[in-house]
């Protein structure tokens, strides 16, 4: 309920009055974050938070009634399945190894539709009154949701302040750069950032004088990471709410779907390929491992990284030394796209 903000001890007041001391705070508590408007003078609350002008459906279930279902029950074989219709698409992802099965359908709204709480749960009714006219497996499988949740997309630039005044308390996550979901890079930029603040603590010694350096590396470093995927996944909304089905498809307003993993695009129909696949061959701790010290020496030029300090951040991430991998640039530009051209 209350934070203590100082450049030598921070602190976390919890609700039942409790003080926890630390060294360094890490905030991770999402788009809503409470935290991040009780810290930082510039930061939005959610009511705040800047619509983009569209909201998405979410859910998941259990997959015994749609394993019974000989309409839908495929939709479990492990494939993530995408359609697409006029500036809207929806997704299936099994779950569990086809124990479970969870979509996601992104539409246009106007504001007057859903809501920025994320316990904002509405019956699945209203939403499959909307899909009329898609693809029938589609709407069998979505009959088995009872409800979903429906919320608000905002359009959120990686916010200005990471860090604290006072240098010790930082966020990661969604509380510092929401990603639509699109980008399908929320958890993972998210696991990216613990990953890299971990390394960063460890480069700096480990120590409490060098908590300040390693956390402004840290968000050097991640800032053009974050910027990509955020711009990735906004670009793959548009491409994908661009497409309109051919006449005779409008006609039965029936919106068809492809497996992500195999469909190739058509001259009217964009790839259903995730343009963030392109982020995934990347080794954030290795990128850290590597590029620190220039990052570094960038904010303190007389920062120096003792040997040791290198080494035991590379045996804590079990990283061998002399192991290069491809930076995330090399990754983006091997699949045909230049990084420049991205944002």
């Amino acid at each position: 309920v209350k934070y203590w903000d100082s450049n030598e001890e921070p602190a976390v007041v919890l609700r039942g009055g409790e003080t926890l001391r630390a060294d360094v705070v890490i905030v991770a508590d999402g788009v809503h974050s409470p935290a991040r408007w009780l810290l930082t003078p510039h930061a939005r609350k959610a009511a705040e938070k800047i619509p983009s002008g569209y909201s998405v459906h979410r859910s998941a279930i259990s997959a015994e009634k749609l394993k019974a279902d000989s309409r839908c029950s495929h939709l479990l074989d492990g494939t993530i399945r995408t359609w697409l219709g006029p500036d809207a698409h929806a997704c299936t992802y099994p779950l569990d190894n086809g124990n479970g099965l969870a979509f996601t359908y992104t539409h246009r709204d106007d504001g007057s539709l859903a809501s920025l709480d994320w316990r904002d749960k509405k019956p699945i009714a209203g939403m499959l009154k909307e899909l009329q006219g898609w693809d029938p497996v589609l709407l069998a499988a979505l009959s088995h949701f009872p409800s979903s949740l429906h919320w608000t997309i905002v359009d959120e630039k990686p916010e200005e302040e990471w860090i604290s005044a006072g240098g010790r308390i930082c966020f990661v996550g969604d509380s510092v750069h929401p990603m639509m979901p699109t980008a399908f890079q929320g958890g993972s930029q998210a696991i990216e950032d613990a990953a890299a603040i971990a390394l960063c603590l460890a480069l700096t010694g480990g120590r409490p004088d060098g908590v300040p350096l390693a956390l402004e590396t840290y968000e050097a470093l991640r800032r053009p990471r974050i910027k990509e995927a955020q711009a990735l996944g906004k670009l793959q909304q548009d491409l994908w709410h661009q497409y309109l089905p051919p006449p005779a498809a409008r006609r039965r307003r029936l919106s068809r779907s492809s497996d992500s993993s195999t469909n190739a695009p058509g001259p009217s129909r964009p790839s259903l390929c995730p343009l963030t696949f392109a982020l995934y061959d990347y080794d954030v701790e290795n990128y850290v491992l590597e590029h620190f010290e220039t990052f570094a020496r960038a904010i303190d030029p007389d920062f120096v990284l003792k040997t040791s300090w290198r080494e035991d951040a590379a045996r804590k991430a079990n990283i061998a030394l002399d192991v290069r991998r491809a930076s995330w640039a090399d990754s983006i530009e091997r699949e045909g796209m230049k990084v420049d051209e991205v944002g």
